[in-house]
């Protein structure tokens, strides 16, 4: 097995789950127009993302125990593909809701057991070298997402964002059935899955850094999630102005 050919396999999925996790933002106004409702309305796909994104990462970990680390990482990115590429074919808010609640689902596997995959493989000496690329081509996803997608919601369409989406997640569920296929994988079927979260929600130091951590997101996504559409109404704005006078 080449240690860098599995890295390579997991940092393109977290590039496509990461990218993915931040897209919506910057096409939120192009949503509302292709779907007939105001930008407000459509920041309940973000909701609809996030919330199964944040609270399913403390789900796979224990399931990746259970059933082994490869296979459910493998599953989860399959159901992701099939979730974003639902996104492309959404027609109502409600539906484009249910997929992506889907997406989120399953996205929230992708880097916990990703990196729990590279401290398996990777001795100590080269476990931090390794994190560190993997992490760095995951968020350069997230880096780049505003631009792919607006660049391809401009030239093409909101639906060809996901589409694009769907195509990158094809390639990587495909290689994590070829050359995934070959990371060794153990399960502990006496694994049990909610016992370590009740042992951490007793301390105390605990449940104030999950606290903090989840009001940070809160602000930070609440607001940022609907810049696009801000900054998209205010140029509208200023353009009619300016060529009223």
């Amino acid at each position: 097995m080449k240690k860098n050919s599995i890295l390579a396999v997991l940092g393109l999925s977290g590039f496509v789950v990461m990218a993915d996790n931040w897209v919506v933002s910057p096409i939120l106004p192009s949503i509302a127009a292709g779907i007939g409702i105001e930008p407000v309305r459509a920041g309940l796909l973000i909701t609809a993302y996030m919330i199964p994104f944040g609270v399913f990462q403390l789900v796979f970990g224990p399931l990746a125990d259970r059933f082994g680390k490869r296979q459910v990482i493998t599953v989860a990115m399959l159901a992701f593909t099939v979730g974003t590429g639902l996104s492309a074919l959404g027609a109502t808010l409600t539906g484009l809701a249910l997929y992506r609640a889907l997406t989120g689902v399953f996205a929230a596997s992708i880097m916990p057991i990703s990196l729990a995959l590279i401290a398996d493989i990777f001795p100590m000496e080269e476990r931090q070298t390794a994190i560190g690329t993997f992490m760095g081509v995951s968020f350069l996803g997230q880096g780049l997402s505003m631009a792919i997608g607006g660049t391809i919601a401009y030239l093409v369409s909101w639906r060809g964002v996901f589409a694009a989406y769907a195509g990158l997640s094809i390639i990587a569920t495909a290689l994590l059935l070829s050359i995934g296929s070959r990371i060794p994988s153990q399960r502990n079927p006496q694994s049990r899955i909610l016992a370590p979260y009740a042992a951490l929600l007793t301390t105390r130091a605990s449940v104030l850094t999950h606290a903090v951590v989840l009001f940070e997101g809160i602000l930070i996504v609440g607001s940022f999630s609907y810049l696009g559409a801000y900054i998209a109404r205010t140029t509208v704005s200023t353009i009619s102005l300016l060529g009223s006078s």
